[in-house]
């Protein structure tokens, strides 16, 4: 009993953080699409969100496992955006907008920055990070 009772919480905290996150890139957008609206060009507007909302919502994220559900959810909210911006309801147009746009999905931008996070703490001369290298060099070959 004590171990669901452990499960459910620990799935309560997670939901939580995932809307907390999605919470806080929405509320970002609104902040940055109330101020030039529908006055900026579609491409002013993404270079924004990729320049100020994206950085946000993966703070971090390179340092901390991430699972699927977590990617499902903040991908969610950075589609949502992006059919407000381009006036569609359809993922299709919105997946070939972030094509033409050059906005690469959530899972691809985590796995980039895990990557660079990686390679710089493999090359890293501290010494605590060379106790580690082993463990580095593994999850550099999951990621490519």
């Amino acid at each position: 009993m004590q171990s669901r009772n452990t499960e459910t919480l620990k799935y309560r905290r997670e939901s939580q953080a995932k809307t907390q996150l999605g919470l806080r890139i929405v509320f970002l957008f609104i902040m940055i699409f109330g101020k030039i609206g529908r006055i900026a060009y579609e491409d002013v507007v993404v270079h924004l969100i990729k320049s100020k909302c994206i950085p946000i919502l993966l703070y971090a994220v390179e340092a901390c496992p991430v699972n699927r559900s977590l990617e499902k959810s903040l991908q969610f909210s950075v589609t949502r955006i992006l059919m407000k911006i381009f006036k569609t309801r359809s993922r299709e147009i919105v997946t070939e907008c972030q094509t033409y746009f050059g906005f690469y999905t959530v899972s691809t931008l985590i796995r980039k920055r895990k990557a660079t996070f990686l390679h710089k703490l493999a090359n890293s001369q501290n010494e605590l990070c060379e106790l580690f290298e082993f463990i580095v060099r593994e999850e550099l070959n999951l990621l490519t």
